[in-house]
């Protein structure tokens, strides 16, 4: 029975990284059609989609299911209750995408500095979740508290991209409608990096056995 529930619970981390990559994917494709004005990728975004959607309720299930059978104790409940937490997270970053890659034909043919603009908060948030995603992998509690402390970062860009976007439509230099899609986006990029540190957290919770939201146990 011991040897069984191990294999499920390896079982299921690899599912949860197999969803993990596509999510990851999801946000590269997404970078690459608003800095590169790649519109042929939007329909594979659509596509890994729906394969993200159909991975959270299946390793859900199976989550659950493992609780009920093995009624497991410390790190392996830790695992299973960050597992669910996790794969939330992950269908968010893919919601997020489709965001972004629906907004971009509204905004590229009347603006030119999309790449200009978006790119360093494109970076610094996909970074984050490529880093979490690592620090999940690797068991390292570490990277994944850096990943959090990051976070600041993406805000302070976004704050900034906000300022600039709403002086330009005030100058006249930015249509209203074109400039509100444009906060939009960089909106989407911070709830990207904010996902990537609910993943972060739910790394430490597992490999420390504490929480770190809203710096409870620092």
């Amino acid at each position: 029975m011991k040897i069984r529930f191990d294999d499920d619970l390896e079982n299921l981390k690899s599912r949860v990284i197999e969803m993990a990559v596509i999510a990851q994917r999801m946000i590269e494709l997404a970078n690459c059609c608003l800095l590169d004005n790649n519109h042929a990728v939007r329909g594979e975004v659509y596509e890994l989609e729906g394969q993200v959607n159909h991975l959270e309720v299946e390793i859900e299930q199976s989550a659950v299911t493992l609780i009920a059978l093995h009624q497991p104790a410390a790190t392996d409940l830790r695992l299973i209750i960050s597992v669910i937490h996790m794969i939330n997270q992950l269908e968010r970053l893919g919601d997020l995408a489709v965001n972004i890659v629906k907004r971009v034909p509204d905004i590229t043919p009347v603006y030119p500095n999309i790449r200009e603009e978006f790119k360093t908060i494109a970076d610094l948030s996909s970074q984050m979740v490529k880093s979490s995603l690592e620090a999940f992998v690797q068991g390292d509690a570490e990277k994944a508290m850096i990943v959090c402390s990051d976070d600041d970062k993406v805000d302070n860009q976004n704050r900034t991209l906000l300022k600039k976007f709403i002086h330009d439509i005030k100058e006249g230099r930015l249509e209203p409608e074109t400039g509100i899609e444009m906060i939009l986006i960089s909106k989407h990029y911070e709830r990207i990096g904010d996902t990537a540190t609910n993943l972060a957290e739910e790394v430490v919770f597992y490999i420390k056995g504490k929480s770190i939201k809203h710096h409870i146990q620092e």
